[in-house]
């Protein structure tokens, strides 16, 4: 008889999903941000560092033009619902586009205080709206943990790994906890073609069978 075993704790549960209307948010939205791109000269937030990254983060106005159909929303919901496993209410906050063309990067960042005048977000999402899986690059996404684990028994595993680079493919949408720190790396330039992504978090508001379980 075993008197001993080995048990995994605390993992970081990442949702990933695909969107099959990606087509019909294409249709909706690809000619205002192309157009965002073009014209509005669009600056780069404060705190952000990378140099060249075309963004509608905290753009309040621009967002809300880009992104007011009911439609879009409803798609972005129904997939959404479809990776939890239990019934769960939530709304949707901080929607923004990246648009990466000229070999620009994402530094490492988290949005878990999107916001600073609400309480932190729970999930944050990123949406690859237009993406090219030979020439575009993914999400790459850290350990937590990692700087605690220096020293751990687990560096020396064959399974460990302080980041990971889930495969993505146009349409996926990927649903991760706001506190995982991620970026995105340089990679070539590709001006006729670029890399969108829709970015938005989840502020959850109850979960479990009718909602009885209030956060």
């Amino acid at each position: 008889m075993r008197n001993h075993y080995k048990r995994t704790l605390f993992p970081v549960t990442l949702y990933h999903t695909n969107i099959r209307q990606n087509s019909v948010i294409q249709r909706e939205i690809l000619s205002g941000i192309q157009k965002c791109y073009e014209e509005e000269n669009l600056p780069i937030p404060d705190g952000w560092l990378t140099d060249k990254l075309t963004t509608s983060f905290d753009n309040e106005e621009l967002n809300h033009r880009i992104f007011e159909s009911e439609k879009i929303h409803e798609i972005y919901v129904k997939a959404i619902r479809t990776v939890f496993d239990k019934d769960v209410s939530f709304s949707l906050e901080d929607i923004w586009f990246n648009y990466y063309i000229d070999g620009e990067y994402q530094e490492e960042h988290l949005h878990i205080n999107s916001s600073p005048f609400l309480p932190p977000v729970h999930f944050s999402c990123v949406h690859y709206l237009k993406y090219d899986e030979e020439e575009h690059v993914s999400t790459t996404f850290h350990d937590p943990i990692s700087t605690l684990r220096c020293h751990s028994f687990e560096i020396d595993s064959n399974h460990y790994t302080s980041e990971w680079t889930p495969k993505v493919k146009e349409g996926d949408l990927l649903i991760f906890p706001s506190y995982l720190v991620h970026h995105v790396r340089k990679s070539k330039p590709t001006p006729n073609n670029p890399r969108i992504t829709v970015a938005f978090n989840l502020r959850l508001l109850s979960y479990g069978d009718e909602g009885k379980d209030q956060l």
